[in-house]
């Protein structure tokens, strides 16, 4: 082969600008996915590192949607209908619990839990090692 002729296998040539444009639309959604998963980093382990509370999750809402995000379903995260936490939490203790599960339905003491739902209801906690 002379050097005249070009090679037989072209290479993929584009600018520094090219570059840039994509790596930028790039960044936003990986972003938006490394956002979600510290979101659910924190929620899991406000509910692993506590032996404090317990939850009952749900998949679904009452009505059959999905009350968290497909994405964050994918990443780890659950829908927590009811989160319970000791007699003796703090308001703000359970404040934080309520902004970090905006979608559950109750987020309450233990005490208060048994007079909404009665003695018999059963709270188990698939991320709690101890149980009420």
């Amino acid at each position: 082969m002379t050097e005249n002729q070009p090679s037989p296998r072209r290479r993929f040539q584009f600018r520094l600008r090219t570059l840039l444009i994509g790596m930028a639309l790039l960044a936003v959604p990986l972003g938006y996915v490394g956002w979600q998963a510290k979101i659910v980093r924190h929620r899991l382990a406000m509910l692993i590192d506590n032996p404090r509370v317990w939850i009952t999750a749900a998949a679904v809402t009452p009505d059959g949607k999905p009350e968290v995000s497909w994405l964050r379903r994918l990443i780890g995260d659950i829908h927590p209908v009811d989160i319970v936490i000791v007699d003796d939490a703090s308001e703000a203790e359970l404040d934080e619990y309520r902004s970090a599960f905006p979608e559950a339905e109750h987020v309450l003491r233990k005490s208060d839990m048994q007079k909404l739902y009665g003695p018999s209801r059963r709270i188990v906690s698939p991320y709690s090692a101890t149980k009420p």
